[in-house]
C-alpha cells in the first residue's frame, strides 16, 4: 500500500494556502495572528494545528522564547526560513541593547513586562501608535513597541499608548477574536479586546524637548535600537550595549528612593528651568512606569551623556550625588569612557 503523508486540513502540499510576509519590524506574535486570519482561521486553531494541545504558545511570552519547534513548523507552513522567523522575536534586539540574549523568564532590561497569567496580560507590555493603526497596512505590532525606552513613534513623532483609552485594559491584540465566532471576516488589531473601543481613535500627545539638539539626539537612538552601534551628537559608540547600559544606570539613579534621586531634580532644573514635573513614585523599575515618565527619564539620561563629560560633571557637582551612584547595581562591565569618568569622580571625592 502506498504511504500517504498526513497533512492538516487546508494545507496545500506543506504550505498554508496563504502565507503573508513579515512586515517591517513586525513582531512574531503579530505575524502569527495575521497568518491565521489570512487563512480564515482563529489563531488558537492555527496553534492547535501546528503543535497540538501539549505545546504552550499564548501562556508564555512567545516573542522572547521563540522555541525551535515553532520555528521549524512555521518554516514548513509558510516557506519563510527559520532564521527569518527567529529574527521576528526579541532575541536580536535584546542582544543589541544588553549584549546578551533575553531571559526566558523574569524581567529583562528595556523589555516591557507582560504580567502573564494564563492567557491574560496584567501589565502594559505592548505599546501602540494610534496613527500607525489607523491605516490597513499599519495594523500590525512592531518589535519596537515592546521596548521601554521606545515611547515615541519614529514616523509620526507622537507618544505611544500602552492601554485602551476607554477601559484602561492592556493592548492584548491576540485576544481580539475571543468569544466572537465570525470575527475573522473583519479581523483587525485596532480594537480593544476587552471593550471593543477603536484604538486608532485614541488621543495622541506630543512631547517637545526645549532644545533641538537634545530632541534630535534622543530621537536618533530610536532608529538605532538594533544596529549594534549608536552615536550621540558626534560621538560614536561601536557597541551600543555599552551606551544603553550606561543610560539605564543613570535612569536607575535618577528614579531611586535614596539620595541618588537628587540627580533627577538637578537634571530637570537644567532642562526645564521654568518648572518641571516630579516623578510619580521613587524606586519603581523603569519598565513598569507609564509612557510619559519613561519618555522623560530616557531623554534626561541622553541629555547627561551629551557634551561628555562636562555636562555630567556639572550635574554631579550640583546634585551632591556620590560617585557610587554611577556603578551601584550595574550588571555589565564598565565601558572605557564611563570607567574613566568614574575613576575621575572617585579620585576627586577622596
Amino acid at each position: 500500500m502506498e504511504n500517504v503523508t498526513w497533512r492538516p486540513y487546508g494545507l496545500s502540499r506543506h504550505c498554508l494556502p496563504i502565507h503573508p510576509q513579515l512586515r517591517d519590524d513586525e513582531l512574531l506574535s503579530s505575524w502569527l495572528l495575521r497568518l491565521a486570519w489570512a487563512n480564515r482561521m482563529k489563531v488558537h486553531s492555527l496553534c492547535l494545528m501546528i503543535a497540538g494541545n501539549q505545546a504552550v504558545v499564548w501562556n508564555r511570552d512567545i516573542d522572547r522564547l521563540v522555541p525551535t519547534w515553532l520555528q521549524l513548523q512555521l518554516e514548513q507552513l509558510t516557506g519563510l526560513s527559520a532564521t527569518t522567523i527567529r529574527n521576528a522575536g526579541l532575541d536580536n534586539i535584546a542582544r543589541a541593547l544588553n549584549g546578551h540574549a533575553p531571559n526566558t523568564n523574569g524581567s529583562e532590561t528595556w523589555l516591557l513586562p507582560l504580567g502573564i497569567w494564563h492567557r491574560k496580560r496584567r501589565r502594559y507590555g505592548v505599546q501602540f501608535c494610534p496613527l500607525c493603526l489607523s491605516t490597513p497596512m499599519g495594523q500590525y505590532v512592531r518589535r519596537a513597541w515592546r521596548l521601554g525606552f521606545y515611547t515615541e513613534c519614529e514616523h509620526h513623532h507622537v507618544l505611544l499608548c500602552d492601554r485602551c483609552n476607554a477601559c484602561g485594559a492592556p493592548f492584548t491584540y491576540f485576544r481580539a477574536e475571543l468569544g466572537r465566532r465570525h470575527f475573522i471576516e473583519d479581523a483587525s488589531m485596532s480594537f480593544c479586546a476587552e471593550c471593543g473601543a477603536q484604538l486608532y481613535r485614541s488621543p495622541v500627545e506630543r512631547f517637545e524637548w526645549p532644545q533641538l539638539d537634545h530632541a534630535l539626539a534622543t530621537r536618533t537612538l530610536l532608529f538605532m535600537k538594533d544596529f549594534g552601534w549608536a552615536f550621540v551628537q558626534n560621538r560614536v559608540f561601536p557597541d551600543s550595549a555599552s551606551l544603553f547600559g550606561v543610560l539605564r544606570q543613570l535612569i536607575t539613579a535618577m528614579s531611586s528612593r535614596g539620595p541618588y534621586g537628587q540627580l533627577y531634580d538637578t537634571v530637570a532644573e537644567r532642562i526645564w528651568p521654568g518648572g518641571y514635573q516630579v516623578l510619580g513614585s521613587r524606586g519603581r523599575a523603569f519598565e513598569q512606569r507609564g509612557v510619559v515618565e519613561r519618555h522623560r527619564l530616557f531623554g534626561m539620561a541622553v541629555w547627561m551623556v551629551m557634551d561628555w563629560p562636562g555636562r555630567f560633571r556639572e550635574v554631579m557637582d550640583c546634585s551632591g550625588v556620590g560617585c557610587y551612584a554611577m556603578v551601584q547595581g550595574m550588571k555589565m562591565p564598565l565601558p572605557d569612557w564611563y570607567a574613566a569618568e568614574y575613576q575621575f569622580q572617585l579620585d576627586r571625592s577622596k
